[in-house]
Order: C-alpha cells, then structure tokens, then sequence
C-alpha cells in the first residue's frame, strides 16, 4: 500500500515537465501519498473485501484488527521522542552561522534535550553516526519523517468522517495533490484539501494506547505539566515522568517506581503491553551495564564463529574433492 501511493502520486500527475510531477515534491511532502495509503489497512471495511478466510469465506474480526492496531501502538511514545530527538539534531547542526569547536557531547545532549526520558549510555553519540543527515540526503529534513506521520493521519480523518470510500474526497485528494506534483507550494496543496492548516489531534488519537481514549486525554498527556518546577513533556499516548537525576536511592527508586507506573498507564488495559513495558524499563538498565560484555559476546558472533563455519565448510569441500 505504501509504494502503491508512490505510484499513484506518479501516474495521476498532470504536471508539464518531469522535474515537477509526481514524486518531484519537497522531501517533507513526498511521503504523505504513500503513508496515507497505509490507513486502509487497518479499517475492517477495506479488509472485508481482501482478508477473507480461503476456505470458510469468514472475514476477518473486528477484535483481530484492534489487536493489530494496539500492538503497533507499543512503544508509541518512546519511538515519537525518538524520532523528534533525531530532528532537533539534525536541525541544531545544520542552523549553526560559524564553524564548531566545541565540545560535541555536550551539543547533542542540549540539542534533544526536551525529548530524553530515558537515561542515556555513557560517551554514546548520535552526531558522529548519523549518516541520514550529512551523508544521506536528509540534512536539514530529517524532521520529515515525523512531519509526514502529521499530515497523513490529519489527512486520513477526512476520510474517516466522510467515509473511507467517499468519491468527493477522493477526488479531491487526486485534484489537489496527487495530480499537483511540485507545481506549487505544499502547504498550498494540502490547505486546498484539507480546508485548514494540518494539527497533529489525528496523530495523537491514532496512537493512542486504550481504544476509548478520547483526544482530550491524549492532548492532555501531550501537554506541558509543571510538577514541582520540573517542565515534563509528555509522550505521545503514554505518560512518561521526568527522571530525577539524582545520587540518592531514595530519589533514584522514586523515579523507577514512576517509570513502572508509566509502564502501566502506557499499556492501558491491555496486561501484555504492560508487562513488555515494564520488561523494556527493566532492561534498559541492565543493557547499559553490560555493554562492554555485549560487544564482546557480538564480535564472538561476528568473528569468530563464521571463522569455523568457513574452516569446515572448507574442510567438507576438500575432502570431497579427495574422495575416489
């Protein structure tokens, strides 16, 4: 469905010059006709017509597809201040006027400072291995990625109130942006279609956790909390404390115990999600600590065994060749 929506963007364009049909748009634009398409596959009226049983003709439930639906949920929050972590990044290096000498480690940390909920790995850096935005074509529009997310559900929830298979709707996408191509600016485009400026209440309720979160709650979890003058931002559709950096226990248990409880916010109703919540909490910590064994254990995997696969496989070849 994803490249389907490429394809479409190329085969109903109705641009002059090939430099500005089709998939010829900004790099922020190009993935909104390729992950709209995405949307589909989770409405049971679409999938009624493809995911039939192949003996019973029995359509697949709708409980099944609200599963589907949570498990791509997991983690939702975490992989959102990823990815936005990623985009200041990218952003702070490549909006800097002079040269840099600085101290590199402590650019990046003040860089994606605002969306840090978990501790971070000693001496790790991001910038010196982030081939996307200096080798990779992204620099400067890694921000992209998540921008695109914004504007494919915004732009689905039309769909979703005029019905799914709503031919005005549909047209209207074609005529106004799918046909368009780069003829003209984006935003343009998309304020033709969609009748307002793109927000982000779409993707917050998408990735909501529980399946009656209202947008009230989950714009709510989004919002700056002050508790204690400490600024907390929330995640999308979970709840994530800031942790208190503090040498004590009592204060490092405090914020353990405040992760868990996250944990369990986070998953809702649904126990599974939880308990994987939980587990990931719980191991973060212990794959930090065992990093070094961790490397280790992987140059094992790497190296050396494929050393002794290799000697056998040649060994087996060579006698082979040595039998009568």
């Amino acid at each position: 469905m994803h490249e389907f929506g490429h394809s479409l963007h190329g085969m109903l364009a109705q641009g002059t010059y090939s430099s500005l049909s089709g998939t010829s748009v900004y790099r922020d634009f190009v993935e909104l006709p390729s992950q709209i398409m995405e949307n589909w596959l989770t409405e049971k009226e679409f999938l009624d017509q493809i995911a039939v049983h192949y003996q019973t003709g029995e359509k697949i439930p709708q409980e099944m597809i609200q599963s589907l639906v949570n498990a791509s949920n997991f983690n939702a929050g975490y992989l959102c201040c990823r990815q936005l972590s990623f985009g200041l990044l990218d952003m702070a290096w490549h909006t800097l006027e002079q040269p840099f000498d600085g101290d590199v480690a402590a650019f990046e940390k003040k860089a994606w400072a605002p969306t840090v909920i978990m501790p971070e790995v000693p001496e790790a850096l991001m910038g010196t291995s982030f081939g996307h935005i200096f080798s990779g074509g992204y620099a400067a529009g890694y921000y992209g990625y998540k921008w695109a997310e914004v504007l494919d559900a915004d732009a689905f929830s039309v769909f979703k109130s005029k019905g799914i298979f709503n031919k005005e709707v549909a047209k209207s996408f074609r005529d106004n942006i799918l046909s368009k191509g780069g003829t003209e600016d984006p935003a343009v485009l998309y304020k033709r279609f969609r009748g307002q400026e793109p927000t982000i209440d779409a993707l917050l309720i998408r990735t909501a956790h529980s399946e009656g979160q209202t947008a009230h709650r989950v714009e709510a979890q989004c919002a700056h909390q002050n508790d204690g003058g400490n600024d907390q931002v929330a995640a999308v559709g979970e709840v994530h404390p800031v942790l208190d950096h503090v040498a004590d226990t009592d204060g490092r248990d405090h914020a353990v115990q405040h992760e868990a409880d996250a944990a369990d916010d986070a998953g809702g109703d649904f126990p599974m999600i939880q308990w994987f919540n939980r587990l990931f909490l719980a191991t973060y910590r212990k794959v930090i600590a065992g990093s070094i064994a961790k490397s280790i254990f992987q140059c094992i995997l790497k190296l050396i065994i494929p050393f002794f696969v290799n000697r056998y496989q040649t060994t087996v070849i060579v006698r082979g060749f040595q039998q009568p």
